[in-house]
């Protein structure tokens, strides 16, 4: 089984109930988890690391500073991030300046 997760970040996730397990046939699993800040971010990695997560994809609220920040949380997992350096939905701010 490939163990996939992924992050999204926005204000108001509480990561102890705003998360997901989706299984499927086809031998690739997904955890989806949300966090409110990159501390949370952080936790949520390691979470997903220490359960045998192959990579975990972050969603684009995650500026450079944030994927560093998870990177080094989960040594030893890929991560890949969905990039807007200035994200619409968060007023053309960058993230890193938000969280």
């Amino acid at each position: 089984m490939f163990n996939c997760g992924f992050i999204f970040i926005t204000e108001g996730c509480d990561p102890s109930k705003d998360h997901v397990f989706i299984p499927s046939d086809s031998g690739v699993a997904m955890q989806v988890v949300g966090v409110s800040n990159y501390d949370e971010a952080e936790e949520a990695a390691r979470t997903l690391a220490e359960a045998g997560a192959n990579c975990i994809e972050l969603c684009p609220g995650f500026g450079i500073e944030g994927a560093a920040r998870v990177k080094k949380a989960a040594p030893g997992v890929a991560i890949g991030v969905c990039r807007f350096d200035y994200h619409v939905a968060m007023d053309n701010k960058s993230p890193d300046d938000l969280f």
